[in-house]
């Protein structure tokens, strides 16, 4: 189906095209670094209560959902995990208004198994999904070792993994996570930090292009708050020598990981104060103990963040990064460039959105950073931590 001769949309129950009303349905398309499955919801008005009698909303029914331009939209396989009713529409029918909450398809093909691996960990997810035809980011983990998969699904056993990977060269943790093009990432963050910018983002109409997909409609800061990260900035970490018995201590800074020069992190903080600790255990393999420590910091990579709202863009998912553009008013008449606040970011949550009512598609987007460049002539860059 194409909408004002500008979006196309097209939606499939198990395997048959099914013709929807215009009226008939809203829906939100979401991915993000941090979950391991992207997930979709689709309202349906359903007046006539057919798609409820023929069964259509029950659990593991599989929805292929395509939406976007005619020549790039994002298309995905789900399938069905619960619903939500309101009340009935019109009396002595089944009319229930129903949000259907769907899950990426491959959630049907989780099966516990036990098994063990000796391979790099990059190269057993490679396995899990070989029989699989969706696009794989998978990055190449280090040094092999035996791994043992007790009693998980291929979701858990891969989540564990990521856990305990570390890449080549660097200190960075992994995240694996589904995009909503049905893609499959097995990523650091350091790999995510060193693409290309999918996308410039502008908050001011660019002169002569008026209104289009790299135009921000409306930008607002969203942080987590020193409570959540602060027991991160800067841990004591134990480990424990198995020749000798002996407990070893060192210090990791959040300014540590990942390496970064001539940068700052915006938080005004004395660095010789302990927030919090980690024991890794047994100093077996240091790899693994490294990885233990690179993976709660996970918690500071995005501590500036902002929630950025633009017209549908099929470009914009989770793990992309993009480049921010914005402007200040020194004098309430005059615009500069914002030049702290402009910079590279990382998509870390995305929701693509189709509002009926409205007659509109948007893309809001969760996009953080950990380090910044700041002007060396702003006063406050002398108290932040600096690396």
């Amino acid at each position: 189906m194409i909408h004002n001769d500008l979006y196309y949309f097209d939606l499939k129950i198990n395997g048959q095209t099914i013709d929807v009303l215009e009226n008939d349905l809203d829906f939100q398309i979401h991915d993000s670094v941090n979950c391991f499955y992207n997930n979709a919801i689709l309202n349906f008005n359903d007046v006539s209560g057919s798609l409820r009698e023929f069964l259509l909303f029950s659990e593991g029914v599989e929805y292929e959902l395509s939406f976007g331009f005619k020549d790039n939209f994002l298309r995905c396989k789900y399938t069905v995990d619960s619903d939500d009713t309101k009340e009935q529409t019109k009396l002595g029918t089944i009319s229930l208004p129903t949000k259907l909450n769907l899950v990426n398809s491959f959630f049907k093909k989780e099966e516990i198994k036990s098994e063990a691996y000796n391979k790099k960990i990059s190269e057993i997810v490679s396995d899990i999904f070989s029989s699989e035809n969706f696009k794989k980011n998978i990055e190449t983990t280090s040094s092999k070792a035996i791994w043992y998969r007790p009693l998980q699904t291929q979701k858990e056993f891969i989540e564990m993994l990521c856990k305990k990977a570390n890449p080549y060269g660097e200190n960075t943790p992994y995240y694996c996570f589904f995009n909503c093009d049905n893609s499959f990432n097995f990523v650091s963050y350091e790999n995510m930090l060193n693409q290309q910018e999918v996308t410039t983002l502008y908050q001011f109409p660019q002169a002569d292009s008026g209104i289009n997909l790299s135009t921000v409609y409306e930008i607002k800061e969203f942080k987590q708050g020193s409570l959540k990260t602060k027991p991160y900035w800067n841990r004591r970490v134990f480990s424990r020598d198995v020749s000798t018995g002996e407990y070893k201590e060192t210090i990791c800074k959040m300014s540590d990981y990942p390496k970064k020069s001539n940068y700052s992190i915006p938080i005004i903080f004395d660095n010789r104060t302990i927030t919090g600790y980690i024991d890794t255990g047994n100093e077996e393999d240091k790899t693994y103990n490294t990885a233990m420590i690179n993976y709660g910091l996970k918690n500071t990579f995005f501590l500036e963040r902002f929630v950025v709202t633009t017209i549908f863009n099929p470009n914009l998912m989770s793990g992309k990064k993009i480049n921010l553009e914005t402007k200040y008013s020194p004098n309430l008449v005059d615009l500069e460039k914002a030049n702290y606040i402009s910079g590279e970011y990382l998509i870390e949550d995305c929701i693509h959105i189709w509002d009926n009512k409205a007659r509109r598609a948007t893309t809001q987007i969760i996009i953080g950073r950990k380090f910044a460049k700041i002007p060396s002539d702003y006063k406050i860059k002398k108290g932040l931590i600096n690396v």
